[in-house]
């Protein structure tokens, strides 16, 4: 038989820990409500940099589309010129070849020296028209390969230097 006085400790007792348990779930469900808070949050925040991220993504490929699509274009250019420097090379090599054979004409109008005596002992010239259209064809066709290797090394530089500056903002 217990006393009034052990009812109450005891009835105190489970009170406090019942009350103690109630506090404890009410700690946890708040703390879990926290975590679940949270984890939204950081959904939340995964989801804008995915965004974000797929956004960056799509600048850098319109920017790298318009510098492809430059560099494109200025290699088009670039052929465009080589075309028009291959012609007007053709159209100079006509020309040459018209100089050099009007060169030849004249040479053989020229009458061969009767009396050449040459200033160092050697053979001479049978004309000297035909020497000067020699030397002009030889001079003609040096040109002409100079001339094409400069005017293809312009247009590739050209070329170059518009695809740097493309690159640059």
């Amino acid at each position: 038989m217990r006393g009034p006085g052990v009812t109450r400790v005891m009835l105190g007792a489970i009170l406090a820990v019942c009350l103690l348990a109630c506090v404890q779930t009410w700690r946890l469900h708040h703390a879990k409500l926290a975590v679940v808070e949270l984890e939204v949050q950081m959904q939340a925040e995964r989801t804008r940099a995915a965004e974000s991220a797929r956004q960056a993504e799509a600048n850098y490929r319109a920017i790298e589309s318009a510098w492809v699509r430059r560099h494109q274009e200025i290699a088009h250019e670039a052929e465009q010129n080589a075309r028009r420097v291959a012609t007007a090379a053709a159209a100079g090599a006509v020309a040459g070849d018209g100089l050099r054979h009007r060169a030849t004409q004249l040479a053989a109008r020229c009458p061969a020296p009767e009396s050449a005596a040459p200033a160092d002992p050697g053979p001479t010239a049978a004309n000297p028209g035909a020497v000067l259209a020699d030397v002009l064809g030889r001079l003609e066709a040096a040109g002409r390969e100079l001339a094409a290797v400069a005017d293809a090394r312009g247009v590739a530089g050209q070329a170059c230097e518009r695809a740097y500056g493309a690159l640059r903002p």
